[in-house]
């Protein structure tokens, strides 16, 4: 299993701002040697989105058991859940879009070669 302790590091770090915060996030790290470590945080205390696992996500929005009937409450996180979710895959996806363009195009320019590309989960490393 080949990673990056540099990356490991400095995503604990980002990871440490973004519950300090409170704010939901979409992370990418690379460094040298085409490692990579990557994140997305979509739970901040302002969120009903929650992750399972780490393939499924689950909204936590009953209203007896989640708010305690406070109905005010659900809808505005139910608001704010689906703002932050919008954001971050319509900003993100036009980054990674626009990444994608100049990547592909590059790469035909120094007819660049690529192994394949694997990452491992948090998960894995610490088994």
């Amino acid at each position: 299993m080949q990673y990056s302790p540099k990356l490991k590091n400095a995503m604990s770090e980002i990871k440490a701002i973004l519950e300090k915060h409170d704010i939901a996030g979409l992370i990418v790290l690379h460094t040298e040697g085409g490692l990579s470590e990557y994140l997305m945080k979509i739970d901040p205390g302002y969120s009903v989105a929650k992750f399972k696992d780490q393939e499924t996500i689950r909204f936590k929005a009953k209203l007896q058991e989640d708010f305690q009937g406070n109905r005010r409450l659900m809808e505005h996180k139910l608001a704010n859940t689906a703002g932050m979710l919008k954001h971050l895959s319509e900003v993100g996806g036009n980054l990674v879009l626009g990444l994608m363009e100049v990547s592909d195009q590059f790469d035909k320019i120094v007819a660049a070669e690529h192994g394949s590309i694997s990452h491992i989960s948090q998960r894995d490393l610490d088994n």
